[in-house]
């Protein structure tokens, strides 16, 4: 007998081409439960799976943790963004339509990569194709194909619908080595980035309100030694700026020491530091504010520019007036 499940299971698993799984089953008031499998006790359990989808429970897969392997999950995209991926050397490996209209697909980088690296590249694609940021990491879940979305949101008089396999070529994207690299940087510029926000943390107690100028000399200073041509000097600015406004001071004071202190200023933007100055200390004192009420940094850090403008421009007004 035709059994559709069984026939979905099949290929969605040979388009991932792992060799062992873990497979969860999410009952909507116990949470999860997993199951570590090779693919044919997943094919012995699909009975089981089945019941457990029967009584409410969502089916999902990824790679088992223990496993090596490229694969890397993007998360609620549209059927046209899927249909672009080819076109920026991005084939999907495996494609599933998890409710009417909505997909994840698994992209194969290949060689084995470490959880830093496919949690850096899930995140690069999920930002160039607009999708669920949360659910760019190494370890995170995917649909498994031939059995229903048991999420009250997607059911209808018909029922649940089904999720299903859309394609399963099982192919290395073309430009794997290219993402890769992309994801190396962005984990060496985050490792920066962290180390960074450490060595300020330790210059915090020597801070005074009187002494910012001879503060940001000695931080940079200490930051140059460190990092030496790994420190991104726009950045390191955003960062120190940030912590300026968090100890209280004022925007020109904190505009007055990037443009007077940070190194090379007039070389490194040359043709408009006060351009410079709005885009780095503006953009950092509206994120300081919003975050101490609570803003997440995804909402509103494609509105920072914007806001600071607004601001600047409302100041320019106000002073006009008097």
């Amino acid at each position: 007998m035709f059994d559709r499940t069984r026939v979905a299971v099949i290929r969605q698993l040979k388009g991932m081409g792992c060799a062992r799984f873990e497979i969860g089953v999410r009952h909507p008031e116990r949470g999860m439960l997993l199951r570590g499998w090779v693919p044919d006790e997943i094919m012995r359990g699909i009975d089981w799976l089945k019941r457990e989808n029967a009584q409410g429970c969502d089916i999902y897969i990824r790679p088992a943790r223990d496993c090596e392997h490229g694969l890397v999950l993007v998360d609620d995209i549209g059927r046209g963004t899927i249909q672009s991926l080819p076109y920026a050397g991005h084939e999907p490996a495996v494609v599933v339509e998890t409710s009417p209209e909505n997909h994840q697909v698994w992209i194969n980088l290949g060689n084995s990569q470490s959880d830093g690296v496919r949690s850096a590249a899930a995140r690069i694609l999920a930002k160039k194709y607009g999708a669920d940021l949360n659910s760019a990491d190494h370890a995170h879940f995917g649909r498994l194909a031939g059995f229903s979305n048991r999420k009250p949101e997607h059911r209808t008089i018909q029922g649940s619908p089904w999720v299903l396999l859309r394609n399963y070529p099982g192919v290395v994207c073309s430009q794997a080595d290219a993402l890769v690299s992309e994801a190396q940087q962005f984990l060496q510029k985050h490792h920066t980035d962290c180390n960074v926000a450490t060595m300020l943390r330790q210059c915090v107690p020597v801070l005074e309100r009187s002494n910012v100028r001879d503060w940001y000399t000695g931080v940079w200073l200490s930051l140059e030694e460190r990092f030496g041509t790994q420190l991104d000097a726009s950045r390191a600015d955003w960062m120190i700026a940030g912590m300026l406004f968090e100890r209280g001071h004022d925007f020109a004071t904190v505009a007055d020491a990037v443009r007077q202190h940070s190194p090379r200023m007039s070389i490194r933007k040359s043709a408009n530091i006060e351009d410079y100055l709005l885009r780095t200390v503006g953009k950092a004192q509206i994120w300081i504010e919003l975050k101490a009420q609570g803003a997440r940094w995804e909402d509103v850090k494609d509105k920072l520019l914007w806001l600071a403008q607004e601001r600047t421009q409302k100041t320019s007004n106000e002073l006009d007036l008097t």
